[in-house]
This record gives C-alpha cells, sequence and structure tokens, in this order.
C-alpha cells in the first residue's frame, strides 16, 4: 500500500539511514521523431522517517507529514538515448518491497506502451 500522508504527524527523513539500490535501466526498441532511443530508469532505495525531538519541533520551521518509520522507494525516470529526459518524478513510498516491484514493473510496462506510441506517429 501506498504510504499516506497524516497532516498530525511531524517527521524528518534520516539521510543517513537512506540505502541506495543498483538503478534498472531499460532501453526500448523505440525511437523518437529526433531519432533518439526510448528509454526508462527506476531508483530504488530504502529510507527511513523519525520523529522530531521536543527541540526540533521549537526550532524547525518544516517537517515531513509521513508516519515514521522504514519505507520501500521508488523514483522514476525517463530516457532519451540513455540520458535523463523530461521533468522529475516525485519519489513514491511503499510499505512493503512487494508493492514497490509491482509499481516498477508496471512503470516499465506502460513506459513500453508510450514508447511504442510515440515511435508510431
Amino acid at each position: 500500500m501506498k504510504v499516506t500522508y497524516d497532516r498530525n504527524v511531524k517527521t524528518r527523513r534520516d539521510y543517513d539511514a537512506d540505502v541506495k539500490l543498483p538503478r534498472e535501466v531499460r532501453e526500448f526498441n523505440h525511437r523518437d521523431r529526433l531519432g533518439r532511443l526510448i528509454g526508462a530508469r527506476a531508483d530504488r532505495s530504502t529510507v527511513s522517517y523519525v520523529d522530531l525531538t521536543e527541540a526540533e519541533l521549537e526550532t524547525r520551521r518544516c517537517w515531513n507529514c509521513i508516519p515514521a518509520g522504514t519505507y520501500f522507494a521508488f523514483q522514476p525516470s525517463a530516457l532519451r538515448n540513455g540520458r535523463h529526459y523530461g521533468a522529475s518524478q516525485r519519489e513514491q513510498l511503499f510499505t512493503t518491497e512487494a508493492e514497490r516491484e509491482a509499481a516498477v514493473a508496471k512503470y516499465f510496462r506502460d513506459a513500453e506502451k508510450r514508447a511504442a506510441k510515440r515511435a508510431g506517429r
């Protein structure tokens, strides 16, 4: 299940606890109208959010509304000729690794459909 935001929760991301996993890159056998090879990339990581301390609550001006815990993250990205292309997409958080892998598989499946459609123009 995707992580839901709770406005009553005040946490911060613990960047020291983040674990980056190897990125997965897929090139599809389709080219856009400029002849660039269309592809997609998935960056996976494990991220942690911790509750703010009393001192942080008094001094901090911003925080996250994500319940404290460890989550499985996935950030998609479009590629052209193996390089980042287009606007950045938001990182998605999941409570289980299986849910994240299902979302990654769906992203690649949909990205290949979009690539085939764009190549057909």
